[in-house]
């Protein structure tokens, strides 16, 4: 799991709020908000100490991540996605079908902020800033597909039928692309 996985709190900081207003309510609805903020908190900061305790480093679930292998180094984002277009051109296929779907993120991200509590779209933003900090972009389409409220904004893009029966088609021809790429090792789901 990418550090993005600790970043659980923002939902609930505002998740209780439509449109970014505060709800009304007693000492009772207020404790039990205030427990939704702590309790991913205190959750993650008992499981960074159980990792001190076990594997001598409290922040190996998230040094971890910089390994080459898995998300690398802290990079710049721009330069990420730039050096991951130019796949198109140079033979990395498979990395540069990771843009696509980053730009479909921010504009699921637009929306988002239109349409969904606040808390949400700061969550999401997170989750897509962790993303893009790291050296590459492989696995990205799973962590977006981590955060929850991606998944909000594409039920709300395919409410209409006709939209759906469109992105069911194109899904599975998506998939088997995908699918032949990542059986051909061009790509890394």
């Amino acid at each position: 799991a990418r550090s993005a996985r600790c970043s659980s709190a923002p939902p609930a900081t505002g998740g209780g709020q439509a449109g970014g207003r505060p709800a009304g309510g007693g000492g009772r609805e207020l404790a039990g908000r205030l427990g939704a903020v702590v309790a991913p908190l205190a959750g993650a900061g008992i499981y960074l100490l159980w990792s001190a305790s076990a594997h001598g480093d409290g922040l190996a679930p998230l040094t971890m991540q910089r390994d080459a292998a898995r998300h690398g180094s802290g990079a710049n984002p721009l330069s990420t996605i730039i050096d991951a277009a130019r796949g198109a051109t140079n033979g990395e296929l498979g990395t540069a079908l990771h843009v696509p779907w980053l730009l479909l993120a921010v504009l699921a991200l637009v929306v988002m902020f239109r349409r969904l509590p606040v808390s949400y779209p700061v969550w999401s933003t997170l989750v897509l800033l962790a993303i893009v900090t790291g050296s590459n972009l492989d696995s990205s389409e799973r962590y977006l597909y981590g955060a929850f409220p991606f998944l909000l904004v594409a039920a709300l893009a395919t409410a209409r039928r006709e939209v759906w029966t469109f992105v069911i088609t194109v899904s599975a021809a998506a998939m088997t692309v995908y699918a032949t790429l990542a059986f051909t090792l061009s790509y890394v789901p």
